[in-house]
């Protein structure tokens, strides 16, 4: 509609012309164009889910085996992961969510992240620290809640201000930026790194150009194992059903947020060797139903449903997958609510065994028409500074020196994971010198947890100790709290 201005009043402005009846005189046309721009919009959203499923083969998040939950709702990743300038991760501020890892084990635990992506409760202040507690998910606590963890045990029971400056997955050179990081921005008086087994593995994977560990401190990580994006969707894709299944979503945050390239296998390479450990698992974990089915503490209502899994696992009814993992993760938790789990001589949770026979065959049977390409990067910096693991061992150590010589205390604390204690993980035979050898050589003070977690071993039951083969209970982490403060005094 055309409005004319009076000739009387041409001299105002357009905009100052008296309102008139009319301005909301065609409310229904206005409906209906918004009506239609909905009709529309869903219209091309459905043909562009369509699109992507169906003719470019783009999956969604659904398609992926999912490991873990995120306040009950099924997850192929911890949801915590984003990327960094020059770390090859970091973890999200201000994460707050409960987690369950069915893999590992089906506890859920809380994990609430401070605002530098690390495991500490409120906000933390920028000041002075009694201790800074080091390391990959064995000092983040993976599996227990944000009070049980190493740096909580420690810091009630010394009464002091300790923080948690821990990443799952992190490895020596993650630890070098991490720290410096930490002291740009506060004080501490002591650094106890917690090197785990697979920290020599996360050294021999990382690299940085010029080798050095000026470059170290400045220039950008690459790890062979840690995909050139690794960052995890937001909380709220994974906690939505609609956005969980959408190709399109996953599509648009894959290759244009995350911008990485999704692919299709033009053969299946590991196909044979998935198969393979789905065998092995599936033996494992019948070993461990047939001896948990006659233990003292199963009731009869738990062993009829122990022995409807072992039937089904028996036949292995691929039909049956998804069902039987939920079958199991629900009967384990009701069996550790009964302290009648875990049960095992080679100290490996039940259900470890049963996810990774169902994890192997979802990948095989799902998974194997989906990849996203590796690291790249990583290709290109290792072919321009060739480093072996003991020049990267010896840049840490040099680092740890430079603190010490700083005036902050310094200690390495070396905790081995369940399955190295049998074969004495840091003394066989490997390329790698022994870490307390070199730590000697370096003056830095060591202490070593492996003996005396081998005696512990020969006198009580050590499944209390361990999660899974990996990570620490509760009662592990107060143990080793108890064991540094003992060698303290």
């Amino acid at each position: 509609m055309i409005y004319e201005v009076p000739s009387e009043r041409k001299d105002l402005d357009y905009f100052m012309l008296p309102k008139k009846k009319y301005v909301i005189k065609n409310k229904q046309k206005c409906f209906i164009n918004i009506l239609l721009f909905l009709i529309s919009s869903i219209v091309c959203l459905s043909f562009a889910e369509l699109l992507a499923k169906k003719l470019l083969k783009i999956p969604s998040y659904s398609s992926f085996y999912a490991r873990y939950l995120i306040d009950g709702c099924p997850s192929h990743v911890q949801g915590y992961v984003c990327e960094d300038k020059t770390m090859p991760f970091a973890l999200k501020p201000y994460f707050s969510h409960v987690i369950s890892d069915n893999y590992y084990h089906p506890l859920p635990f809380k994990v609430r992240l401070d605002k530098y992506g690390f495991r500490n409760s409120g906000n933390p202040i920028d000041g002075i620290y009694d201790n800074v507690i080091v390391g990959d998910s064995v000092a983040f606590g993976y599996g227990v809640n944000d009070d049980q963890t190493i740096s909580s045990v420690l810091s009630r029971k010394k009464k002091q201000k300790i923080y948690n400056l821990a990443i799952p997955g992190a490895g020596p050179a993650m630890y070098v930026q991490m720290i410096d990081r930490f002291l740009k921005r506060a004080k501490t008086k002591k650094i106890t790194v917690l090197f785990y087994d697979n920290d020599y593995n996360n050294l021999r994977y990382a690299c940085w150009e010029k080798g050095t560990l000026e470059a170290l401190l400045k220039t950008k990580i690459y790890r062979r194992d840690v995909s050139e994006r690794p960052a995890h969707p937001p909380v709220f894709a994974i906690k939505s059903r609609r956005l969980r299944s959408s190709s399109f979503f996953f599509g648009i945050y894959e290759c244009f947020s995350a911008r990485r390239s999704i692919n299709t296998l033009p053969k299946d390479d590991n196909s044979n060797e998935d198969l393979e450990q789905a065998e092995s698992f599936r033996i494992r974990a019948l070993k461990y139903l047939n001896e948990l089915v006659v233990a003292e503490c199963v009731d009869q209502k738990s062993k009829e449903k122990l022995l409807s899994i072992i039937k089904a696992m028996e036949k292995d009814e691929k039909e049956r997958h998804e069902n039987l993992l939920q079958t199991m993760t629900n009967l384990t938790l009701n069996l550790i609510q009964k302290n009648c789990y875990p049960i095992g001589s080679d100290k490996i949770n039940l259900v470890s065994y049963a996810h990774g026979y169902v994890y192997k065959y979802v990948n095989y049977e799902k998974m194997k028409k989906v990849v996203t390409k590796g690291n790249s990067k990583y290709t290109i910096c290792q072919s321009k500074c060739k480093m072996t693991v003991e020049t990267k061992t010896d840049i840490f150590l040099e680092y740890l020196v430079s603190l010490q010589e700083s005036g902050i205390e310094v200690e390495l604390v070396i905790i081995p994971s369940e399955y190295s204690l049998k074969k004495d993980y840091f003394q066989a035979g490997r390329e790698v010198p022994p870490l307390c050898e070199r730590a000697d050589q370096y003056n830095i003070s060591y202490f070593n947890l492996i003996p005396y977690l081998i005696e512990y071993y020969k006198k009580n039951n050590c499944d209390a100790l361990y999660l899974d083969g990996s990570h620490l209970t509760r009662l592990g982490n107060e143990q080793v709290v108890d064991w540094m403060l003992e060698k303290d005094e």
